[in-house]
Parts: structure tokens; C-alpha cells; sequence
């Protein structure tokens, strides 16, 4: 998910909003991977495979798979929809949001003025018929000389339409369209998902909160960094007020993310953000279960939107060690995700020229590691003693969906967690000292869990994040209210020139 930063006011009331809800994880209906599916042109009633305003595009726009849907028509028109087939209409019977990524290119000093709009999203089924669910401009882009390319996630709430389907003979979803005003006509779609379920969807942190984690740093308070300790604080959220800080080299950015966030440069150094398992600092290390963030199994998630220019080999999470494959952590390698598998008993060093030895540290998850930037979520379960003692499971879910999961140790190389570990660090490799291999991007929302988290609870937490980070909903408590239109109105005169966002430090972004 991209981070959504408000562009006017009517895009408050584009959802209709009154609470989200939840999925166990989201549905892509269509992600236009060269093929056009169920996507079709409105006005010309035709797949859109057969339009000549269509066409396929693997450089903008692309946030699921390998490309996007380019849409090359100026002026208002519905355009783009989906016709579900049996599968389709099923999902979205069983799901109460349908959302899609809208990209534009930048505009490299071409298009100075103008805006490109989705001025309405409608549905069509027996019982409501033909209906306006998200109406008003619910997406725009403005233009300006030095636009860059964007991309915003449109969101729309259809639970109100879904309860008033007397028939699934038929069901469509369609856009209407509109860039004009000296904008480009290009307009670029990607993941049409739907998601929602049907129970009721907390704000974010009470979601997490629901969970009992041992430690969640939600990363949303600015702290100043001690030229002493080269450390500023970090609240622990999840009751137990644990020590947590960060490193001088990352920066706070308001607004971005789930609320707040930091933002990890990528210079090895102090390029972190840390967490131990007591109210203050501590030296002395315990590694037994009495003393563990959690013992035995464990579960780990944490938000990023990593750099295009991601190290490598990148941590995004690992605990305080000198083994460069203790278990838990998570990392890259080479665009691919991978997970760290466990600190083997057997005094034998790996032949790293060895892939029987050396996959017992890492698990290669196959998983291509998000540099699109946008927000993804990520969670990694450990179930230690899983089968036979020397074994154990671990998960990886990407987004709310469990992407890979494998069992990892046999009697030669048992899988251990740690031993069990009592710091953690977020954003590169760290020995309580100098960070490597470090990450580049943005962080927020580390979580740290007491066994394993389930597939459906992590389903909310991801929807959860969704609709923090969704269009309208300016309070993060999952509803669009009156208290939204305040925090707007509280704003809305920063600024109203792009010309002079970004040079004009008064200036804040409301468009």
C-alpha cells in the first residue's frame, strides 16, 4: 500500500465510511498481468484487450506482479470496470471493499496545470441496480511542473450495496474517469482487490493491542537524540514500557506510514531502531527463556516501504548477536526475501560453498522483496519443537497473505531459536555497536507477539493498516466523521499552491 497523504476535502467523503472490516486476507480480482480477465471498457462494452485505449505497461504503475493497465483517454467517461465472473461475484459477496492502485507518470516539466480524476466508482446488480457507491472525486491528482510519478490506492466501501443484491446474476464495478484541465491522459491501474469480510474493524492499534503483543513500537512521537547516548526514546505501546529507541541517523516523518513513522537512510553506522526486553538499557545479555521477549514460539511484524536502492543483503529486523545467522530476523537477498532459520547446535561451522549446510541458516523464501514504493506489511512466525524436536515450521505473510511457510532442521543440524534473545534491531545488523547491512526505506508498527499469530488475525491487522492509511479517514479509528472534517478544516489553508510545495517551508501538502 502506498501512503496517502490528503488531496482535498471531497476525498473524505469519497467512502461513505462509518467502520471498515474484516478480511482474512485480500482477494486480487485482477492485476492485469497482460491478460485482461474480467476487466472490460464501459463505453464500448468490450474487453479491454480489444479497446485500443488500453494497453499493457511494466514501468508505471506496477504494484502487483510484473504490470499495470494503461488507460490513454481524455475527459469524463466511465471507462474502466470489471465484469465478475462465478469466482468473482462469490468473493465479493463474501467481502465488503473493493479497492485499486491509480498511478500517474511524472510530469518531467511537460504538464504544469490540470488534474487527473476518478470522479465516480459505481456497481451494478439485481436489487440496487445501477448505483454510485463512491461518488464526489474520490481520487485526484493535481499537476505541476515537477510532479513525480504517484500512486494513490482507491478504497471504496460497497457492504451497504452487497446487502441489497437480491440476485447474483450479474455483478460490475465501474470507474469513471476523468483528466483534463492540460493533464496527460494517461492514467495507469494495477491490483484491483476486494477485502472486508463482514464483522467489524478496529482502529489499528487496538487491533495489535487485541493480540497481547510483548512489544510494539508504533514510532509515533519525534524524540530528540542525545548527543551522549547517540539514542532517542521510543515508547513501548504494549503495556510492559520496555526500553526502545533510535539510532541519530533515522528521521522522523509525521504523517507518513500509519501515523507517524521513521525513516532508516541506509548508512551503516547508527542506521536502527532498538528494543530490549526491560525498562532500561541493559549490557548484560540473557539468552534463557525466563528472560526472552518470548519463549519458544514467536511471531514478528513490522510495516516498510523499502528504497529502490535496497542494500543487497538489508536487515530489516534481527536480534542483538555475533553469529551472522542467529535466528529470528529477516532480510534481503538480492530482491528475494529471506528468513533466518536458527542458530544450530552442531559445533561444525558451515561450508557456505555447501547449499545442504548453509540452508540450514537461511530460508530462501522465494518471495520477491516490495521496492515499489508502497507499504507492505510483513509477518514472520517461528513454532519451535515443530514434528520432532530438532524441527521447526516457519510462516511468512506478505501483505495478509501467507506467501511460504517450511520446516527448517534435522538431528544433524537442529533449528533453534537464538538461544532465546532479549534485543532486537530494526534496520540493520548490530552487535549493541556499529550497524551493517543496513536497511533503506521507512519502518513503522514493529510487533513483536507471544506464539503464533493466526492467518485471520493477521488478515485484520493488514486491513486495519489499509484503512489508517486510506483516503478520508485523517484520525486513524477507522471511521469518516465529523472528527475527520475537523483535522481537515484544522489544515486546509496550509497550502493551496503546488508551485510552492517543497520550497516554501510554511507550505503544507493539501491536494
Amino acid at each position: 500500500m502506498m501512503n496517502i497523504r490528503m488531496k482535498v476535502l471531497c476525498t473524505a467523503a469519497i467512502l461513505a465510511v462509518l467502520t471498515l472490516v474484516v478480511p482474512v486476507s485480500a482477494d486480487v480480482i485482477n492485476d492485469f498481468e497482460g491478460i485482461a480477465g474480467n476487466a472490460i471498457d464501459w463505453a464500448s462494452d468490450v474487453s479491454i484487450d480489444s479497446d485500443p485505449n488500453y494497453s499493457y505497461d511494466s514501468t508505471i504503475g506496477v504494484t502487483s506482479g510484473s504490470q499495470s493497465v494503461r488507460l490513454n483517454q481524455c475527459g469524463y467517461a466511465q471507462t474502466l470496470s470489471f465484469r465478475l465472473d462465478a469466482a468473482g461475484k462469490a468473493l465479493f459477496m463474501a467481502n465488503s471493499y473493493f479497492s485499486i492502485d491509480v498511478s500517474v507518470a511524472a510530469s518531467g516539466g511537460t504538464y504544469t496545470a490540470g488534474y487527473t480524476n476518478i470522479e465516480e466508482v459505481a456497481m451494478n446488480a439485481l436489487g440496487p441496480g445501477f448505483t454510485a457507491v463512491a461518488s464526489g472525486t474520490p481520487l485526484q491528482f493535481y499537476w505541476w511542473g515537477s510532479a513525480p510519478e504517484r500512486t494513490e490506492t482507491l478504497i471504496v466501501d460497497y457492504s451497504d450495496f452487497r446487502d441489497a443484491i437480491t440476485a447474483t446474476d450479474y455483478i460490475e464495478i465501474i470507474l469513471t474517469t476523468n483528466p483534463g484541465g492540460g493533464a496527460p491522459c494517461e492514467i495507469y491501474f494495477d491490483n484491483a482487490q476486494l477485502f472486508g469480510g463482514t464483522g467489524v474493524l478496529g482502529a489499528y492499534e487496538n487491533e495489535v493491542l487485541a493480540d497481547n503483543p510483548v512489544l510494539y513500537l508504533r514510532l509515533e512521537e519525534d524524540t530528540t537524540t542525545s548527543t551522549s547516548s547517540g539514542n532517542g526514546p521510543q515508547a513501548d505501546s504494549s503495556g510492559n514500557d520496555y526500553w526502545g529507541v533510535h539510532r541519530a541517523n533515522t528521521e522522523f516523518r509525521a504523517n507518513e506510514g500509519i501515523g507517524n513513522c521513521r525513516y532508516l537512510p541506509g548508512i551503516d553506522g547508527q542506521n536502527a531502531i532498538a528494543a530490549g526486553n526491560a525498562a532500561e538499557f541493559d549490557w548484560t545479555f540473557d539468552f534463557s527463556d525466563d528472560h526472552a521477549f518470548a519463549p519458544d514460539d514467536i511471531s514478528f511484524e513490522l510495516w516498510f516501504n523499502a528504497d529502490a536502492d535496497l542494500g543487497a543483503y538489508a536487515i530489516f529486523f534481527q536480534q542483538v548477536k555475533t553469529s551472522e545467522y542467529q535466528a529470528p530476523g529477516l532480510g534481503n537477498s538480492e530482491g528475494t526475501l529471506r528468513v533466518y532459520t536458527g542458530n544450530p547446535t552442531n559445533p561444525i561451522p558451515p561450508d557456505p560453498n555447501d547449499p545442504n549446510e548453509i540452508s540450514q541458516f537461511w530460508w530462501y523464501t522465494n518471495v520477491e522483496t516490495p521496492q515499489d514504493d508502497q507499504w507492505h506489511q510483513v509477518v514472520v512466525t517461528y513454532q519451535e519443537s515443530y514434528g520432532t524436536a530438532d524441527e521447526m515450521a516457519i510462516q511468512l505473510y506478505l501483505d495478509g497473505n501467507l506467501e511460504n511457510s517450511t520446516v527448517v532442521g534435522d538431528a544433524t543440524w537442529p533449528a533453534r531459536l537464538g538461544p532465546e534473545f532479549d534485543h532486537v534491531v530494526i534496520g540493520g545488523a548490530n552487535d549493541l555497536g556499529y550497524v551493517w547491512n543496513s536497511f533503506k526505506g521507512f519502518v513503522d508498527e514493529f510487533a513483536i507477539y507471544e506464539g503464533i499469530l493466526s492467518a485471520d488475525r493477521i488478515g485484520v491487522h493488514y486491513s486495519a493498516g489499509l484503512c489508517a492509511m486510506s483516503k478520508g479517514d485523517l484520525t486513524g479509528d477507522c471511521k469518516v466523521d465529523m472528527d475527520d472534517f475537523s483535522v481537515l478544516a484544522a489544515t486546509w489553508m496550509l497550502c493551496n499552491d503546488p508551485n510552492s510545495f517543497g520550497t516554501d517551508p510554511a507550505c503544507g501538502p493539501t491536494w
